[in-house]
């Protein structure tokens, strides 16, 4: 069922106006942010989609390379807002949230959040968001990579312990078409309410299902190396972790759950 992605295919059906509607499929790519950037920069409008079936070089978070079996995962990239609609930083959420809704949606499974770009299903790893800022100090824009795993069947080396798939988390193959519309469709829903109310109820929905906040949790990474307990965001997006008497705000680094049985 690992079919190759087809461009004519996956727009057959697709019912966005923006997302997904301006869309570039490759077979192979060393990263789609890296393609989405460029195709930024030469003047590609908001909603543009870079997908693939392998990426050669995807990258997560504080630059770790994304692995990934070829044709059986979505890997993209959108090209997001300036920030004129709500803070830049609240898209990393909004992708969050939305591919929450659309694997529910699409499977049925319970899908959580840990702060600040994973997700997971029974405590394991199947998605990742990493967002990226460029342009100009006058014209700046973001995009936004999502890798989430549907059709992968095993995870090598340490990864076997903390990654899951859609496949394995139920125990059949998923069509990649209907999760990327399901995708498209919800991150939509999400930027036309976020327009209009700046981002604050998708903000209130991802916090409700983030199992970060009120747990011990360890910070390593940035510089830093802090214990304390998450309480929640700060007003730009960090994560506020107090520890003693004193709160400190965490923007990058690797945070662990220190008490994972609980």
């Amino acid at each position: 069922m690992n079919r190759p992605l087809d461009k004519a295919s996956l727009l057959d059906g697709l019912t966005t106006r923006l997302f997904g509607r301006k869309l570039f499929v490759f077979a192979e790519i060393d990263s789609t942010n890296a393609c989405a950037r460029a195709l930024a920069d030469i003047g590609n409008p908001i909603g543009t989609v870079v997908i693939a079936d392998h990426q050669t070089a995807g990258r997560g978070r504080l630059g770790r390379r994304w692995e990934a079996e070829p044709r059986t995962n979505v890997l993209l990239s959108v090209l997001l807002g300036s920030g004129a609609e709500f803070p830049i930083w609240r898209w990393t959420y909004l992708l969050s949230e939305a591919t929450v809704r659309a694997v529910q949606q699409s499977t049925g499974l319970s899908v959580e959040t840990k702060w600040p770009n994973d997700l997971l299903i029974d405590g394991k790893k199947c998605c990742g968001i990493l967002l990226e800022t460029a342009g100009t100090v006058d014209k700046p824009f973001c995009l936004g990579g999502i890798g989430l795993n549907v059709n992968q069947s095993r995870f090598a080396g340490d990864l076997e312990d903390r990654a899951t798939s859609l496949r394995l988390a139920t125990g059949v193959e998923h069509d990649r078409k209907q999760i990327f519309q399901a995708l498209m469709d919800s991150i939509e829903d999400l930027y036309d309410r976020a327009s209009q109310d700046g981002g604050r109820s998708m903000l209130e929905s991802w916090t409700q299902r983030c199992i970060t906040f009120g747990r011990p949790v360890i910070v390593r990474g940035a510089g830093m190396n802090l214990e304390g307990t998450a309480v929640g965001l700060s007003d730009d997006g960090g994560l506020v972790v107090r520890h003693g008497a004193r709160s400190t705000t965490v923007y990058a680094g690797d945070v662990t759950i220190s008490d994972p049985t609980s």
